[in-house]
């Protein structure tokens, strides 16, 4: 939805601003573009836009693709290093990820074997470009809600479950899980896919949240964080989910809580 030169303008500049303290996050889009009616970018797209984006950022020209000119950051000093993340959770983007990305923002769920499989994946694509998965900066991003009460939590991350579950896989789920996920597929509403009370999260059984969010108790949580650790997971990136007009505050306090090991 930006024109490259936006994207690296942005973070040239957030980049200058913060000492070099930023990465950017990439992606092919999705609700951004889905309610417009319109269609992600194609894997090769996305791959040109990365290739497009360092060029800039070292100084060099590239080519406006509509117009046929070509343009710089004209105000750069020099080459900057802007590590690029990649958004990926289908099996081609997560290889594509391993190959050219920084970092891969890796969204398959939190059960282990979803997650290992999406390690396997971008390992694949590492070794495509003479890279290892120590080369890759691999962050978790899960829908998070921790509360005393499970039932309560599992039900604020239904409707992100829903938005996990409906995309391509690493790995598949059970025939019967499959069934349920066509349903959600058939029903999804892009214009609430951060709402928590989505029309669609009721079509999310508790199979489903299990496989893939962070919910439920503090105890719970951390077992869960404690499976992804030893998987090789750099970091975890949690989406906190609370009732419409609580703060998200306490749960942040807790995840951190949990991940000090103060429970």
């Amino acid at each position: 939805t930006r024109h490259q030169s936006l994207l690296a303008s942005t973070w040239a500049t957030l980049a200058e601003y913060t000492g070099g303290r930023v990465a950017l996050g990439i992606g092919t889009g999705d609700s951004s573009l889905r309610t417009m009616g319109l269609k992600p970018l194609k894997l090769a797209e996305l791959e040109e836009s990365i290739r497009e984006l360092r060029a800039l950022f070292r100084g060099e020209k590239v080519a406006e693709p509509t117009s046929g000119s070509e343009y710089h950051l004209n105000y750069l000093d020099g080459p900057m290093d802007i590590p690029i993340y990649i958004a990926a959770s289908a099996p081609k983007i997560l290889r594509m990820s391993g190959r050219i990305a920084d970092g891969v923002i890796v969204l398959v769920g939190t059960a282990p074997h979803f997650i290992e499989a999406a390690l396997q994946t971008i390992e694949a694509g590492a070794a495509e470009s003479g890279r290892s998965l120590d080369d890759i900066h691999v962050v978790l991003w899960t829908p998070t809600a921790i509360d005393e009460d499970r039932t309560k939590a599992r039900d604020l991350v239904r409707a992100h479950v829903s938005r996990v579950a409906i995309r391509p896989l690493p790995a598949k789920v059970e025939p019967a899980l499959e069934k349920v996920i066509d349903r959600i597929r058939d029903s999804y509403d892009y214009y609430q896919h951060m709402n928590p009370e989505a029309s669609h999260a009721d079509l999310v059984p508790d199979e489903l949240v299990d496989l893939f969010a962070l919910a439920g108790t503090p105890d719970e949580c951390a077992q869960r964080l404690k499976e992804i650790e030893s998987l090789g997971v750099d970091q975890v990136s949690i989406v906190p989910f609370v009732r419409p007009g609580e703060s998200r505050a306490p749960t942040i306090r807790t995840f951190a809580r949990i991940v000090d090991g103060r429970g």
